[in-house]
């Protein structure tokens, strides 16, 4: 990890768990939800930004004879309770601003405007130092997005706290925290999607299985490809295992790197265990071993 990379994640991480924790108790406060609900935004981006951060760190930890991968499924773990939590608390939201369109609560204008503002201030300065670095390196790329989505939540409340201040209709806060936390839903959803396809093991969504196997399968020698397995230990950390049936047993190592060669060129897998098999090995099989050479 470049140690400027992650003077930069720990800057943006403290700032944004910062106002996280102004931005929640500001709502709860001047009583308004649609702070509340971008705090949760906020608290959103503290984590994509803490999880760059830490399995950035986490990737650096020697695996040991117990943990033969280390900790890298930690970060996987940490996704999913984090997006579940956020699932809740955003339906929890938009269930409270519903009730407020029947029964209005007074709003603080004050504050809510000038925290507001605050909020849009920090995920500009997040912006600008992270900038640099999206795009040479993915995992800041995602955390780059994310505060950039909460940028359109911070103008949202702001816009809904002009428009509470001038009016004074007190559902312009409600209909703001309402898009905010389908933001989040939508945000949240997807992450919590993809961390339980890893938890499965499912074939990462950016692979198709078909293909592999045509691409196995088109190399001199290969009759077919079986048992096989594609899933991912976490993120960017692909994992192959592949039975491949040559039809000589002499090519069998050509056909093993020509392979392995693929795999790590064109779709950026360094992790396989390919075992190679002749037809004779193969009929053997289908003959539960009962077989000798003649």
């Amino acid at each position: 990890m470049d140690k400027n990379e992650g003077n930069v994640l720990k800057f943006s991480l403290i700032l944004t768990l910062s106002f996280f924790f102004l931005e929640l108790f500001g709502g709860i406060y001047s009583k308004s939800l649609a702070l509340i609900s971008d705090s949760f935004h906020m608290l959103l981006d503290s984590f994509a930004l803490g999880l760059t951060y830490f399995s950035m760190i986490i990737s650096l930890k020697a695996k040991t004879d117990e943990k033969t991968y280390g900790y890298k499924r930690a970060e996987i773990l940490s996704a999913f309770f984090n997006s579940l939590t956020l699932l809740f608390l955003s339906l929890v939201i938009i269930y409270k601003a519903v009730l407020r369109f029947y029964k209005p609560v007074e709003i603080k204008k004050e504050a809510l405007i000038s925290i507001a503002f605050i909020g849009l201030i920090v995920n500009l300065i997040n912006l600008f130092f992270l900038h640099k670095f999206q795009k040479k390196s993915l995992n800041i790329k995602s955390a780059y997005l994310h505060i950039l989505s909460d940028s359109f939540g911070s103008i949202i409340v702001l816009i809904s706290s002009a428009l509470l201040y001038i009016t004074k209709r007190t559902y312009f806060d409600s209909i703001a925290s309402i898009i905010i936390s389908f933001l989040i839903l939508i945000t949240s959803s997807k992450l919590f999607i993809k961390t339980i396809n890893i938890l499965m093991e499912s074939v990462p969504s950016n692979f198709d299985l078909k293909d592999i196997k045509e691409d196995l399968k088109s190399l001199p020698s290969v009759l077919d490809i079986h048992d096989l397995h594609i899933w991912s230990i976490t993120s960017n950390f692909p994992i192959i295992t592949a039975h491949i049936v040559v039809g000589e047993e002499k090519r069998g190592q050509e056909v093993l790197e020509k392979a392995n060669k693929i795999l790590k060129e064109k779709y950026n897998i360094n992790h396989s265990t390919i075992q190679i098999e002749t037809t004779y090995q193969d009929k053997c099989e289908q003959a539960n071993g009962n077989c000798s050479r003649s």
